[in-house]
């Protein structure tokens, strides 16, 4: 338990747009690497991640696990973008998914480091279904919508 007076600190991710997806590499490591220097720095018992697109987890297992680095103080992260797949068919998911770009995919629910990330830290993402849906399809199929409340 935290005690009362326990500081969080509170990041954003530029995820939106495949902004990591399409940026130098170069660039995007140093970035990361910046990132990852500042979730472990400060006086916080916790860290709190807000990203647009869960593709920003993968990005930073994969920066942390090249540069053998780990995460040192516990960190939730919470992303939308796939909108529950908005098409929820058991053997659909990936279709839909697919048609809406997310690179690493991932479908609602929360997700911690595979074993391939392993010793990358306390790291713990929450993927939200969302309330919306894309421009371009104006529907959702057996993919609710959701308002997602945390308490910490």
């Amino acid at each position: 338990a935290l005690p009362i007076y326990a500081e969080i600190a509170v990041f954003g991710l530029d995820t939106g747009a495949a902004i990591l997806h399409t940026m130098d590499p170069r660039t995007r490591d140093t970035l990361l690497d910046a990132y990852i220097e500042k979730l472990n720095t400060g006086k916080q018992s916790r860290n709190i991640v807000l990203m647009h697109s869960p593709d920003g987890f993968e990005f930073l297992l994969r920066r942390l696990k090249e540069t053998q680095t780990k995460i040192t103080i516990p960190t939730i992260m919470f992303a939308g973008h796939t909108h529950g797949g908005m098409i929820n068919f058991p053997w659909l998911v990936e279709f839909a998914l697919s048609r809406i770009h997310v690179l690493f995919w991932r479908y609602a629910w929360w997700y911690r480091p595979e074993e391939k990330y392993a010793n990358t830290g306390d790291l713990l993402l929450y993927v939200g279904n969302g309330m919306g849906n894309s421009p371009e399809h104006d529907y959702r199929l057996w993919a609710d919508p959701e308002v997602i409340e945390f308490f910490l």
